[in-house]
């Protein structure tokens, strides 16, 4: 799934339809955003 797919998606749901922007987004696009900005955040 492309970012832009993604930030589409997340259009057509109310905050309360999913708990993280990570329930969207699949986890090969997270590692390889982090392989591109070598960057990671945890937030609680």
């Amino acid at each position: 799934m492309l970012l832009s797919q993604a930030l589409d998606a997340v259009h057509k749901f109310s905050p309360q339809a999913f708990a993280a922007l990570s329930d969207l987004l699949s986890p090969e696009l997270i590692d390889q955003c982090l392989v591109d900005t070598c960057v990671v955040t945890f937030r609680n």
